[in-house]
């Protein structure tokens, strides 16, 4: 969806104060979080409880991968670490290579199980008899 229109939107210090709480806290932008909030209000005569059930769903499998997705940028770091060492000196650090290694073949593990739970949670949930 494109954004084209800046809409302000008055808010009393308390529910923002709330608002601004919870984005912290989901790691999320409060525009996003109004956003979603509006499209949800529009579209409440229109969904269905399948659709209620399947978005529910969907949601929680993004919030699960969003959740990984900063594991895998602190190993990037590390990894960008390794190759700043190896450009100025020429030489692998070999025990940061391997500790890094080991770590992302742990994390892969992980979202492999994490993938397996989360595609057995949605067909119970979208396929639900």
């Amino acid at each position: 969806m494109a954004l084209t229109k800046y809409t302000p939107v008055r808010l009393g210090e308390g529910v923002r104060a709330e608002l601004e709480a919870q984005a912290k806290l989901e790691g999320r932008n409060m525009s996003r979080i109004i956003r979603q909030a509006v499209v949800e209000y529009l579209d409440r005569e229109a969904r269905t409880d399948d659709d209620v059930t399947v978005e529910r769903a969907l949601r929680a499998v993004y919030e699960e991968l969003w959740d990984f997705r900063g594991g895998f940028a602190r190993i990037g770091g590390n990894l960008n670490q390794i190759a700043l060492v190896f450009n100025q000196t020429g030489r692998v650090d070999d025990e940061g290579l391997a500790e890094v290694h080991s770590e992302l073949q742990n994390y892969f593990r992980e979202l492999a199980i994490k993938l397996r739970d989360i595609e057995k949670e949605l067909k119970a949930k979208i396929f639900r008899e």
